[in-house]
């Protein structure tokens, strides 16, 4: 499983087996987010964002091109870690 970095793919069949390899049982029933969802539902700016992505403090996304995407369990898990350690 991943941990941290960006997961990226050039077409639509190897995205969905690489997504299946590193989360198996929430591929197509766990909602993406979008950068923006992301921000807003951990509650932080874009910039932070950016900040926080470029020394690996986020968790694993999907990168598509340009475009960044999350599972949402992926990220409700991540809070639930940073809850832990505050």
């Amino acid at each position: 499983m991943i941990d941290r970095g960006k997961l990226r793919v050039t077409n639509l069949e190897d995205f969905k087996r690489r997504i299946r390899q590193t989360k198996p049982d929430a591929v197509f029933t766990d909602r993406w987010l979008s950068i923006r969802e992301f921000c807003e539902k951990v509650g932080m700016s874009r910039s932070t964002y950016y900040r926080k992505s470029a020394a690996n403090e986020l968790p694993a996304c999907v990168r598509w091109g340009n475009t960044a995407k999350w599972l949402e369990s992926d990220v409700d898990q991540w809070m639930k870690s940073m809850k832990d350690v505050l």
